[in-house]
């Protein structure tokens, strides 16, 4: 009953309207009958599905170009680093013109009385929080504050470098084992969703990321934490925690210390006044 009927379904004959003449050979409207039966909606002319992969939902990217869509995204945005640095240094050295141009004498009174009350000890306690918590806020005008007060350059450069150092340890250790804590998780992933730059350069480059992430103007402890958590190679981090002493170095040389008031002595000779003479006069 079917090969009859598929025999009279392949022999119809199609032929135009206009002039009767036929538009498929018996073999032609075998091969169409047969490419009809394979084509759905929406298919092209070769054979192939136009539009296939969007109705399905899938993503018609390479391999290649999802890969370098994700390094893109976790690469540092080096542009916008290199802005926020020459940010910071032109606010830095803004402000440091203004104060000494309207208010020298009050800044530096305030900045000696802050370091007589806080000291060295205070000034390295400060640093290897603001270093070892990941926190917003910078030590730089503690930085300007301490020169300011009369405390030396290389004084003030040594302290900070400490406790820089010291907060960079710490950070390592914490990283190693926060990750052991209910919590740890969680924070690492504000930090990676922050800085997703930050574990790209931990994974990819070790200490050196460690490095390059000390320079950039971020918190320092978002890299010594992720660096302890990723177990970058500790003898190496060793040298890497040092990352901060340059930039620590650039606001020190650009700070500015008190001026220096001219003795009396000096003033009166300079202007050629004669110096008083005390008369004793014995009864």
């Amino acid at each position: 009953l079917v090969s009859p009927f598929f025999m009279e379904a392949t022999a119809i004959e199609l032929t135009s309207v206009t002039d009767g003449r036929p538009l498929l050979t018996d073999n032609d409207s075998d091969e169409q009958l047969m490419i009809g039966c394979c084509r759905g909606p929406g298919s092209d002319g070769t054979g192939g599905i136009d539009g296939s992969d969007e109705h399905l939902g899938r993503s018609t990217s390479s391999p290649r170009s999802l890969g370098s869509s994700i390094q893109e995204s976790t690469s540092a945005p080096w542009s916008c680093v290199v802005f926020k640095i020459a940010l910071m240094v032109s606010g830095f050295l803004l402000v440091m013109l203004l104060v000494e141009t309207y208010c020298e004498d009050i800044v530096a009174d305030l900045s000696a009385a802050i370091m007589s009350y806080i000291g060295l000890p205070g000034l390295f306690l400060s640093v290897f929080v603001a270093d070892g918590i990941p926190q917003p806020f910078t030590y730089v005008p503690l930085i300007f504050v301490a020169v300011k007060g009369a405390v030396s350059k290389p004084t003030v450069f040594l302290v900070c470098v400490i406790g820089s150092y010291s907060a960079a340890l710490a950070g390592y250790a914490a990283g190693m084992n926060i990750r052991s804590l209910n919590c740890g998780d969680a924070l690492f992933a504000r930090i990676s969703q922050k800085y997703p730059y930050v574990p790209d350069l931990m994974q990819r480059r070790g200490a050196v990321g460690v490095g390059l992430a000390a320079l950039l103007p971020i918190p320092l402890a978002v890299a010594t934490w992720t660096a302890g958590s990723f177990r970058v190679h500790f003898p190496h981090f060793l040298l890497a925690g040092l990352g901060r002493a340059p930039k620590i170095a650039v606001f020190v040389l650009l700070s500015n210390g008190p001026q220096q008031q001219p003795q009396m002595g000096a003033q009166d000779g300079a202007t050629g006044a004669p110096a008083p003479v005390v008369t004793v006069v014995e009864s």
